[in-house]
């Protein structure tokens, strides 16, 4: 909560604000011709009539979706494991989640989107476990709470679509396994309902751009490639610490301008010049392995017959003779003294670099190398005393 109002809205938070403004038919029709669903800013706009228009009242709307959905997911946990330790690991690691720590302290949807996965993936399990108790009552309340989530779901963002198809593979496939046929019917029911739903949404949005992704009036974007994705992936995962992409700075919009209250006048505006000044990070690291990633990919990849042949030969065959050196030596060793020495592997490829490949001898290189190897000559000696002892 301390870190809400570390920094401006940037220009995602900054339509979030103008679209919360107001819920008449004017703002309905200005999302519509967004790239998301309502339900977001219709819940935002509430939030702001309680807390208020601060930085930090929308940003807090994004703290209470995710405290919601670190609540499904314990739910969720409890209800699959059943193992209270199981459980408390499975919360501290989402509490410390890059992701859901970053997208809770932004005025975006995607804490929502995140919580309401969750509740739909835990009331859903709820009914497929009363589904082999035989009890119609509870399967029948489980089937309209996943039916309102899923719609408040669908409401959200259009990747819910995703999420409802997967689990609604899964249920029918494990209805059908249990031959559970008034469970598998009331959910074909209950997904026709969540559809009618959200048809009257679909025609709206079909009233003004030709798909629920298709941007008319975004055409000068350029379409992102593979490297793109992964560098914001990156991006995101490393706390913002990893460099945008390259070909995503030039359209990222990183700051919005002070001058731009969340109040400002519900138009359409264009992408400003701030939108093209793109925050890169000094980490060379990411970058690399931003860039090794493309090595995935046959097509962006440069190969010639000498390389192809000699990684045959460094990943086959020497590493088959090593692998096969290793276990016929392995045959005659103790246990204990077998894994003491496989310690020092990597002081052998440390040292190997330093004479194939003339890596400098650093004075971290020397000290680890002789911590490992003293390490491991303690372990060996204090077993062969200890042996001769016995």
């Amino acid at each position: 909560m301390a870190w809400l109002t570390r920094e401006p809205l940037f220009v995602d938070e900054a339509y979030s604000a103008r679209f919360s403004v107001d819920t008449g038919d004017r703002v309905l029709d200005l999302i519509a011709k967004d790239i998301h669903p309502p339900s977001y800013y219709l819940g935002l706009s509430a939030w702001r009539g309680t807390f208020g228009d601060s930085v930090f009242a929308l940003r807090s709307f994004s703290v209470f979706w995710s405290l919601i959905g670190l609540g499904a997911l314990a739910l969720l946990a409890r209800q699959l494991v059943g193992d209270r330790g199981a459980v408390l690991a499975v919360m501290a690691a989402a509490v410390v989640h890059p992701l859901d720590f970053h997208f809770a302290q932004t005025a975006r949807m995607y804490s929502q989107l995140a919580a309401l996965s969750t509740l739909t993936a835990w009331v859903l399990w709820r009914w497929m476990m009363s589904s082999g108790v035989g009890d119609r009552a509870i399967a029948a309340r489980c089937a309209a709470a996943y039916g309102a989530t899923a719609v408040l779901l669908l409401y959200t963002h259009y990747l819910g679509v995703v999420v409802l198809v997967a689990q609604g593979v899964f249920a029918l496939v494990f209805f059908a396994r249990r031959r559970s046929w008034f469970s598998l019917s009331a959910y074909l029911v209950c997904a026709a309902a969540v559809a009618a739903a959200f048809w009257p949404w679909f025609l709206r949005v079909l009233n003004f751009r030709d798909g629920l992704y298709s941007m008319n009036h975004l055409r000068w974007i350029p379409e992102s490639g593979i490297e793109d994705g992964v560098g914001i992936l990156f991006h995101e995962l490393m706390w913002g610490t990893a460099p945008l992409p390259a070909s995503s700075l030039a359209i990222s919009p990183i700051r919005a301008p002070a001058a731009a209250p969340p109040t400002a006048p519900l138009t359409p505006a264009p992408w400003p010049d701030w939108a093209s000044a793109g925050r890169a990070a000094a980490s060379t690291r990411m970058t690399t392995i931003v860039r090794m990633v493309n090595l995935l990919f046959w097509n962006d990849a440069h190969t010639s017959w000498q390389g192809v042949t000699l990684a045959a030969l460094s990943g086959a065959v020497a590493s088959g003779l090593g692998y096969a050196l290793w276990y016929a030596v392995l045959a005659g060793m103790p246990a204990t003294r077998a894994a003491t020495a496989q310690l020092s592997v990597p002081v052998i490829a440390a040292l190997g670099g330093v004479m194939l490949l003339a890596e400098p001898v650093t004075l971290r290189l020397v000290v680890s190398s002789i911590a490992t190897l003293g390490g491991i000559a303690i372990v060996l000696l204090h077993r062969g005393a200890s042996n001769k002892a016995t």
